[in-house]
């Protein structure tokens, strides 16, 4: 890596203070990134510690201007930053940050101060999300163009106590796109979860969406997705720690198609890496039959409630009053019981 630029280095306080503007063609610090952590392949954050003990040796003032920076997990293009280190706490402005095609505005706190914590409130316009998630997740399902923002806080000393610990909130508007291996109009259409896997897909004019993360679980409830065969809106978790699903979308064929307006709950669980999907065909069942099942309870309600009457001797109206109704019938029958009692010579 060359740079090149000016720089100050004051050696007069409790730790020596520098001051910089910098500028660089093509940085690569992807080796800063470390190595994979040994577990075999095996899905999962890394549990290898993460040293940001250089944080507290110098405070400092730093703007870069770069081409292009590689970090190994991420790969940026012309960039312009502010980094500002004092007792620890990095703060780093993003005045500009190409990646992915469009561009990334916000701030990314890093925080050495009694163990490691870090912040990244962000906003990203026009990006391309496949090579962003694939990177940054290890997931290439989503083809699109999207904006996102979100404002995240993590707490811990290794990748996955970070991802476990995540708070926060955001929001994500994709344009047109591509979900791989899944085909929801195919899979409505045949009610048959085969239309999951390799070759299959669901071409959308966009998807929308808001979220929330508490403790490192995402829960989403407006997911709304458009498309020319179907539309669909879900609620749901993702699990960013432990990496798994929890979902479920409801798909709707729109007019056209065989079956249009059929509504069936796709319910997605397992691993990021292995989903399963599932089509809940009871919950189809029971919204499209929830009149009949409703006047099928109605009469057996009203069965229940004669037989109760014509053996309690008095008029139950509803189910719920009939625990009063025994009561009052008991404490009749043991009153009448004692008054015999008595009564008895």
């Amino acid at each position: 890596n060359t740079l090149t630029g000016a720089a100050d280095l004051a050696l007069g306080g409790a730790r020596p203070e520098l001051t910089a503007k910098l500028t660089a063609g093509a940085l690569d610090f992807s080796a800063l990134a470390g190595e994979d952590s040994g577990d075999g392949g095996a899905p999962g954050w890394s549990s290898d510690r993460i040293d940001v003990s250089g944080l507290q040796a110098i405070d400092a003032q730093i703007a870069l201007r770069a081409d292009s920076v590689d970090l190994g997990l991420a790969k940026l293009g012309a960039t312009d930053i502010l980094t500002t280190l004092q007792e620890g706490r990095a703060v780093t402005e993003l005045r500009q940050l190409a990646a992915y095609g469009g561009a990334i505005t916000g701030s990314v706190v890093v925080n050495s101060r009694g163990g490691l914590s870090a912040r990244a409130n962000l906003t990203a316009r026009e990006v391309a999300l496949q090579p962003l998630l694939t990177e940054l997740a290890d997931y290439d399902r989503l083809i699109a163009t999207g904006d996102l923002s979100m404002n995240l806080l993590g707490v811990g000393n290794d990748m996955a106590t970070l991802m476990s610990s995540l708070s926060g909130d955001g929001s994500v508007k994709m344009g047109k796109g591509e979900l791989r291996g899944l085909d929801l109009a195919g899979m409505l259409r045949t009610l048959d979860t085969s239309y999951v896997g390799e070759g299959a897909r669901t071409i959308f004019d966009g998807i929308t969406g808001t979220f929330t993360v508490d403790k490192g679980v995402l829960s989403n409830d407006d997911m709304k997705l458009a498309a020319p065969l179907v539309v669909a809106s879900g609620a749901g978790t993702v699990d960013i720690g432990a990496q798994g699903l929890d979902y479920r979308a409801v798909p709707a064929l729109l007019g056209g198609e065989e079956r249009a307006g059929l509504r069936v709950p796709l319910l997605i669980t397992g691993s990021w890496a292995d989903p399963k999907f599932r089509l809940d065909l009871k919950a189809m069942a029971e919204e499209e039959l929830g009149d009949e099942i409703e006047a099928v309870k109605d009469t057996a309600e009203e069965a229940v409630r004669e037989k109760l009457s014509e053996e309690l001797g008095v008029e139950v109206e509803n189910l719920d009053e009939v625990e009063d109704a025994v009561k009052d019938e008991l404490e009749d029958r043991l009153r009448e019981g004692l008054l015999d009692l008595l009564n008895q010579d």
